[in-house]
């Protein structure tokens, strides 16, 4: 009987062969002992273990601010931010360690009672009762033919390799067992990859054969032998290498399609950092303009109040002057007061001839005094008013200066093309503000401070006078312009005119020969015959190219000829 007592074959494998706890990158073991083999969630909901994401971490994360952001291997291919870049900030997957751990338990525990009642001998993990003639690495367990081959044949373990137990027993593989549990080593390895790929897989049926077919019926490799006369005979086969070719030539097609997604989605990633980047230049910008303003703003309110504040403190010492100067004046008077009223005390309380004498000098000077007028009011007025701005309305005026009004932002994308030897086309880019109401175009060369070539709402213009007989390299700039001031100018852009072979020389035309366009244009008027016109160069020697454009000649019934050509370097008869 069965260990399991009654379940069914279907119960037992359900129980062993349910979803795998295992990276479904590398295939290895979750192993919650071991920090590479821990399950990890990322945020689309898929696990791997932790040293596949550092492995793709390192190789296709982009670093935002002290982020990495890194996108899943699996087919869903969603982001996934990884907090200060450390892999242990990701939540691990707690249920699949618990499965790990209870299988880890009950295959011990299994293998643990077969040991005991068979030392030497390994029994099927599924029925428990045959003897294990395969063993599968994909699910790490060992199993008798009849179990194999009715897990085996099932959807999504066709492609399992299996491999005889013997040869797990002998060591002939990187297979053992190990505390009663099934090991292998990583199929991910780089040295294990390299030995399979460099030695020849021969059949596991027929060992001298090699393996050359793939038996599309049971997605098995299988040698000529199998495929002709044993076990796969009659079933549908193809040679391995085609299978793998078309299979290559998929993956190349799958990964042309996924390099050129990447790429689309990586230039998004890198347009997203630059935007960010030209936001927090444009942040910046605009705090030091807040700031500055309202600095302003306080700067104005401090030197109000104190102009405020000294009127008053030169009113208070004016009226601290009179009132001083009125004060000293009462005192005076009011000690000559004291003064004679203590003279008459005496001459009262003296004698009868002293009241006789003195009685009536004294009794005029006091008759003068008490008709004399003193001012005992102060002299001074209050002129100084309090007046202040009503608190509602500076509330209001506060309000409006708290309003956010910028200059424009920084022009981009300024192109710059010729249009003719002595003319050149300016554009850019409309800003999407709608309050612009111009933009400032300006050209500076050799050295020279930058110079207003045009200023208007156009967003191009033909600027002309480029024209030189030297290499000359003129650099543009633009900036716009609305109510509140002048915006960043924009990045400079560089145009370089080359030396024109030759000018048109003003001292060397008839008279009726006009030159403009800086010495590229001529122009002769439609009355005149055999008008003469040189240029400013000599040719002494050698071989020389040039090309002359004739724009508008007469109207074809007239017998007009235009002649271009060279003449002796004495010519000097341009007015005939």
């Amino acid at each position: 009987m069965s260990a399991h007592g009654g379940a069914s074959l279907m119960e037992r494998l359900t129980s062993l062969s349910s979803e795998p706890p295992e990276c479904p990158i590398c295939s290895e073991r979750y192993d919650p002992d071991q920090e590479d083999l821990v399950p990890r969630n990322l945020s689309c909901g898929h696990s791997m273990c932790s040293r596949c994401i550092g492995r793709y971490m390192s190789t296709s994360g982009k670093t935002v601010d002290q982020d990495i952001v890194m996108m899943c291997p699996n087919k869903c291919s969603r982001l996934t931010t990884i907090p200060g870049g450390n892999i242990q900030n990701l939540p691990k997957n707690f249920p699949v360690m618990e499965m790990v751990h209870t299988r880890q338990f009950e295959r011990s525990k299994s293998q643990a009672t077969i040991q005991s009642s068979c030392i030497g001998e390994y029994y099927c993990d599924v029925c428990e009762v045959s003897k294990a003639e395969v063993a599968c690495p994909s699910c790490a367990v060992s199993l008798c033919f009849t179990c194999s081959s009715e897990i085996h044949q099932k959807k999504g373990y066709q492609v399992h390799k299996l491999v005889a137990m013997s040869d797990v027993l002998d060591g002939n593989l990187d297979i053992q067992f190990t505390d009663g549990m099934l090991t292998q080593r990583s199929f991910s390895d780089p040295e294990v990859l390299h030995a399979a790929a460099a030695q020849p897989k021969m059949c596991r049926v027929h060992s001298s054969e090699l393996v050359e077919y793939l038996c599309v019926s049971c997605s098995a490799e299988v040698c000529k032998k199998c495929h002709l006369v044993d076990g796969h005979r009659g079933h549908e086969c193809r040679l391995l290498k085609d299978v793998a070719h078309e299979k290559r030539e998929s993956l190349r097609g799958l990964l042309a399609a996924a390099q050129e997604k990447h790429a689309v989605w990586n230039k998004g990633f890198d347009r997203c950092q630059e935007l960010r980047e030209a936001s927090n230049v444009r942040r910046t910008e605009l705090e030091r303009m807040i700031r500055t303003h309202f600095e302003e703003v306080r700067a104005a309110l401090v030197s109000r109040e104190e102009r405020i504040l000294g009127e008053l403190r030169e009113e208070m010492q004016r009226r601290d002057q009179l009132l001083s100067a009125q004060a000293d004046h009462l005192a005076k008077v009011c000690e000559i007061a004291k003064d004679l009223c203590e003279e008459v005390e005496e001459v009262i309380d003296g004698s009868d001839s002293q009241v006789v004498h003195r009685g009536e000098t004294l009794g005029g000077q006091v008759e003068q005094y008490i008709r004399s007028e003193q001012d005992t009011n102060p002299v001074v007025s209050d002129s100084i008013l309090a007046q202040f701005t009503d608190k509602g309305e500076l509330l209001q005026l506060t309000e409006r200066l708290g309003e956010l009004k910028f200059p424009p932002g920084r022009v981009e994308g300024v192109r710059v093309k010729s249009r003719g030897p002595s003319e050149v086309k300016v554009s850019w880019p409309a800003l999407s503000s709608p309050s612009i109401s111009a933009y400032l175009l300006e050209v500076s060369s050799g050295g020279q401070p930058y110079r207003v070539v045009y200023e208007g709402p156009q967003i191009e213009y033909d600027a002309d006078g480029v024209a030189t007989e030297e290499d000359v390299i003129f650099y543009f700039r633009v900036a716009a312009v609305n109510a509140v001031g002048i915006g960043p100018y924009s990045v400079s852009v560089s145009y370089t005119k080359k030396k024109a072979c030759f000018l048109w020389d003003p001292n060397k035309r008839h008279p009726k020969a006009h030159i403009s366009n800086g010495g590229y244009t001529v122009s002769i008027g439609e009355n005149a015959t055999w008008v003469s016109v040189g240029t400013n160069t000599v040719l002494s020697h050698g071989c020389h190219y040039w090309e002359v454009i004739l724009e508008k000649y007469g109207a074809p019934s007239l017998s007009r000829k235009a002649v271009i050509g060279v003449v002796a370097a004495g010519f000097h008869q341009w007015h005939r």
